[in-house]
């Protein structure tokens, strides 16, 4: 069951925005069809004692594989 959906306050670079898509789509007309994704206004999930729970993906680990 789905209690909550979250999402990213802070998009990842070519994986959810493509900064300069002016430019981009005008070398690769592909790009002329991308959207970027909009950035989540969700606050922290908040438990029955009063903490709350944040989540971190880590994407710079997915970067050093590059």
């Amino acid at each position: 069951m789905i209690l909550k959906i979250l999402k990213n306050k802070k998009l990842l670079i070519y994986g959810e925005y493509y900064p300069f898509k002016e430019i981009i789509s005008k070398l690769i007309p592909i790009y002329k069809n991308y959207r970027d994704l909009m950035p989540g206004k969700n606050k922290p999930i908040k438990l029955q004692n009063e903490s709350s729970v944040f989540i971190f993906i880590c994407y710079e680990d997915l970067l050093r594989m590059i």
